[in-house]
């Protein structure tokens, strides 16, 4: 926000400000909400929601609940992003969760990004449980539909 420049969650904005715990004010993920303008004037939000550790997997309530949120808000505000913030990471993370949605990144479509997750040597065990974790977690708030994962 003090550089005046584009922040990593919102591409083509530039922060105008940034509020904290916003949850009774249609904000699910409430820790932090950075407000942005386009160039063009158009108002862009990213919610992150803080934790100290997290395991995504289908068991974890934490996980859950998250997805729900951002599933809720995406059917208010479908250009609404969000992100979650981890103090501590293991393995796991590492090694599933952010390579799974590095490709995703990279990725225009689910089909490829599908195709590319069963593909040998491309991905592995844990960006597959990650992956399957989510679908779990998106079809149990009513998303269902490989776009959602994208």
């Amino acid at each position: 926000m003090l550089a005046n420049t584009e922040p990593f969650g919102l591409p083509g904005a530039v922060v105008d400000r940034i509020e904290f715990q916003r949850g009774g004010q249609e904000h699910p993920l409430d820790d932090v909400i950075v407000h942005g303008k386009t160039p063009e004037g158009e108002d862009r939000c990213l919610e992150v929601q803080v934790k100290r550790s997290m395991a995504f997997t289908e068991n974890n309530a934490n996980f859950a609940s998250i997805v729900d949120a951002i599933v809720r808000a995406r059917k208010i505000e479908p250009d609404r992003r969000f992100a979650v913030a981890i103090e501590r990471t293991t393995g796991a993370i590492d090694n599933g969760v952010q390579e799974a949605l590095e490709l995703a990144q990279q990725t225009i479509a689910a089909a490829s990004f599908l195709k590319l997750l069963e593909t040998p040597r491309r991905s592995n065990k844990d960006m597959r449980a990650f992956v399957a974790a989510f679908r779990v977690h998106l079809e149990t708030s009513g998303e269902t539909g490989d776009v959602a994962l994208l």
